[in-house]
């Protein structure tokens, strides 16, 4: 698959550093999520997030225990995404658009 190197900021020991990081890049949104969920579903190391996929505040505690990211806040920050007033309109919007 394709990829690409950029400059990304990874906790080490709770400890901040600036490292190049490879990343996968691909030709569609879909295209990133199919290969999302293929690597998660496909990996032991992450056994129990797919149990939890019914609940997001479970599912992404144990994708931050599986250790998915370096940053100790992981699954709060993306919840405080999730649980946001503009993600949920953006959410709103896009399913007020599926014909």
């Amino acid at each position: 698959s394709k990829s690409t190197t950029v400059n990304a900021l990874e906790q080490e020991n709770g400890v901040l550093k600036q490292e190049r990081v490879k990343f996968r890049s691909y030709e569609s949104f879909k295209d990133s999520f199919d290969d999302y969920v293929a690597f998660i579903k496909n990996n032991a190391r992450y056994e129990k997030v797919v149990q939890k996929a019914g609940n997001a505040t479970e599912y992404l505690t144990e994708l931050q225990k599986a250790g998915f990211a370096t940053d100790q806040h992981y699954a709060d920050k993306i919840l405080g995404i999730f649980h946001s007033k503009s993600f949920n309109t953006l959410i709103n919007k896009a399913l007020n658009n599926i014909p």
